[in-house]
Formats: structure tokens, sequence, C-alpha cells
């Protein structure tokens, strides 16, 4: 059984990895959220299936890349004769935090985590823990103090994405240029810092 959840994990991590290649509309992505809702509440009826299941949960299903780790769960599930359960917390990490209590009650042995408050994921992390449940900590990475709390992080490297992409600039503009970095205030400006320590 161990075998099994690590191998879907695995999976997971490759998912991750090619995800940023897909596309996909603002419809399907909507259509998806939905889908997700219905899911769970199918996997909540399936409780004495027998099957592993595997919990995911993004902080918002509106999102391409979201959306597409969410296919290459599903199929990787499929393929091993796994329960997928997953939710939409719609970017309040309350919901968030209540749906993986939810999902750990239905007997979860991993769960594909991707914090809306990768800051303050430590208490939610260490439920899943006491639990019993593996944590693979995906794109928005918990602090350093936390990671004895996960089992495995998988995110792509967006300091060093800022630093090529300021790489690039230098090369290309050697007389300088005016560029304007947009993020959100919301969220680790990592490829902004990078790219500001190229230029420094």
């Amino acid at each position: 059984m161990k075998k099994k959840v690590l191998s879907v994990l695995l999976a997971a991590a490759m998912v991750f990895s090619m995800a940023g290649c897909s596309s996909s509309s603002e419809e399907k992505d909507a259509d998806t959220a939905d889908k997700g809702k219905t899911e769970a509440e199918e996997d909540s009826d399936k409780s004495d299936s027998g099957k592993i299941k595997i919990g995911y949960s993004p902080y918002t299903m509106t999102n391409e890349y979201f959306s597409a780790i969410l296919d290459g769960l599903q199929s990787k599930c499929d393929e091993l004769g796994m329960e997928l359960i997953y939710y939409d917390p719609q970017n309040d990490p309350t919901t968030q935090s209540k749906q993986i209590d939810d999902m750990i009650s239905m007997g979860i042995e991993a769960l594909v985590y991707i914090p809306y408050d990768f800051s303050g994921a430590r208490n939610v992390c260490q439920t899943l823990q006491d639990a019993g449940v593996y944590v693979v900590n995906a794109d928005a990475v918990v602090s350093e103090d936390d990671y004895d709390v996960v089992d495995a992080i998988v995110a792509s490297d967006n300091e060093g994405l800022g630093q090529l992409s300021g790489e690039w600039v230098a090369e290309n503009y050697p007389d300088g240029a005016n560029v304007l970095i947009a993020h959100l205030q919301t969220a680790e400006a990592c490829v902004l810092i990078g790219n500001c320590e190229t230029h420094s």
C-alpha cells in the first residue's frame, strides 16, 4: 500500500514539472471547480470502498496550472485504482483548513497541498502528520522551519527564474532598458528578488 501511495506522489511530481505546458480556458477552470465539489461529495459516500484515497487541496481551482495538476493526479489515481478527493476552497484559508479536516475524516493517506497562506501552513501540516497522512507541499512552499512537517516539496525555483530573466535583459539590452515587473502583493516576490539580485 505504501508503495502505491508513493507512486502517486512521484507521479504528482512529474505532473508539476509538466503542468506549465498545459492550457485551458477560464470556462474549463470554472467547470473543474464545480466538478471538484461534486467529486468530494461523491467520495464521502465511498468510505467503505476499500480503495486508497489521495487528497488534493489547492487554494483555488480557477488556475490553469492547478487544474493541470488535478488532471494528472486523476489520471494516475485511475490507473492505480485509487480514489482522488479534492475541493475548491476559493482562496479562503479557513475553508481550505476545514476541507482538509474533512478529507482526513474520509481516510486519505496522502495529500498534495498548495496552501493559500504558505507562511501559516504549519498547523495544517502538523495535523496531517499527526493523522499519519503523507504531505506533498506543492508550488507555494512552506517556510524552512516547517520542512519537518512535510514529506516532500515540489516547486519551481521562482527566484532562479528571476535571475535568468534578469540575465536575459542584461544580455539583450546592455545599454539599459525600462523594465516592468508585475507581481501580486499577496504573493512571495521570488521572481522579483532574483531579478533584482541579478542587476544589483
